[in-house]
């Protein structure tokens, strides 16, 4: 039998897991290696349709559990057309919560703002974002839909 404080704690524990899964854009494992995709937020979507207008910030956050350590070193995006971003040296672990190095086990959270081109295409897309090793091949790899205005 519950106790009145445990159940409150139990229903606000369940209400967060709930938010969460409300909240997370639908998404696809495109060939993660070594970790465990949990959750792609888009902000400022709200809904599993994202729309993002060209010109405006926005902010993706991937959070994945490590399944082995990883030497993490940049990250790619595609959509429509390739796009590489390239970051100085460990520029890929001042995005990440907590930081490198990227240990077998723990959960992380990347985390990356910016803006829509104001040239980006309009209309529907599948971004693929990708977080790479050192050498450059891809330890987390996830696409997501969201239509460019």
């Amino acid at each position: 039998m519950y106790t009145m404080p445990g159940f409150k704690f139990y229903s606000c524990v369940l209400i967060l897991c709930v938010l969460e899964s409300i909240s997370a854009l639908p998404y696809t494992n495109c060939g993660s290696n070594d970790v465990e995709l949990l959750n792609l937020d888009v902000s400022p979507c709200d809904s599993d349709r994202c729309i993002l207008k060209r010109g405006t910030s926005f902010t993706i956050s991937i959070k994945f559990k490590a399944l082995t350590d990883v030497d993490a070193g940049g990250h790619r995006v595609e959509g429509g057309e390739r796009i590489l971003v390239l970051l100085p040296e460990n520029g890929l672990c001042i995005h990440m919560i907590p930081s490198c190095p990227i240990k077998m086990g723990a959960e992380y959270v990347y985390s990356y703002s910016g803006t829509v081109p104001d040239n980006a295409e309009i209309g529907p897309v599948i971004v693929r974002w990708v977080l790479l090793y050192t050498d450059g091949s891809t330890f987390l790899c996830a696409e997501f839909p969201v239509e460019i205005a």
